[in-house]
């Protein structure tokens, strides 16, 4: 069991989204589900109906463990990413960096204090 509230500082959190398309969703699912089995997934949260920022709060409130954006993919995720209803989405605080996949980028990291 993996719960949702981020661990400690200086873990990259990233963004799994398998497109919306069941084939999709299925290889994400699989890719995020071997990091689990691999022990490097610290905190999950399951994105659902709401939207990305919701769920970034509501990991950062467990143990006021903040959140900072990635500055490089700050482009990319601000129009869309903190507002939009992201169904079948699953946002995770890994414990390592992972190579950018179809399903997964990274899209900030964990920072001390509870400030986002």
């Amino acid at each position: 069991m993996i719960s949702p509230e981020f661990k400690e500082p200086g873990h990259p959190v990233y963004f799994f989204c398998g497109g919306g398309e069941p084939e999709g969703v299925k290889e994400c699912f699989d890719q995020f589900h071997a990091l689990c089995q691999a022990g490097k997934v610290k905190a999950a949260y399951a994105v659902g109906e709401g939207a990305a920022a919701e769920a970034i709060m509501k990991m950062s409130f467990g143990n006021r463990i903040g959140f900072e954006v990635d500055q490089d993919a700050k482009p990319k995720i601000e129009s869309y990413f903190w507002s939009i209803s992201n169904p079948h989405a699953i946002i995770a605080e890994l414990a390592e960096e992972i190579p950018a996949g179809d399903w997964s980028s990274k899209i900030g990291e964990t920072v001390a204090g509870p400030t986002i």
